[in-house]
């Protein structure tokens, strides 16, 4: 996430959240299968599961924004202006 945030063009970031989006979703199957097998306790995996559902949630909200965005004001990233002289 970091990397694409450094990134020159909106739409390389979102190339990394989307990559994002997929690692925690495969985190979570992780977990899930940890759970089913007993090497997690459901008490462990549940509160594992609400965080990365709530941090999936963010995302999903934060690609959303993103794209809206890039359809106003195109793929390159606007830096923030600097307020010295």
């Amino acid at each position: 996430m970091t990397e694409g945030f450094y990134s020159q063009y909106s739409t390389e970031y979102l190339q990394a959240l989307y990559r994002c989006r997929r690692e925690g979703r495969e985190t979570m199957t992780h977990v899930r299968y940890a759970m089913a097998i007993k090497q997690l306790s459901d008490e462990k995996g549940q509160a594992l599961a609400e965080g990365y559902d709530n941090a999936l949630v963010q995302l999903a909200n934060l690609i959303a924004s993103i794209q809206r965005k890039i359809r106003q004001r195109g793929k390159i990233k606007v830096e923030p202006q600097s307020n010295s002289s």
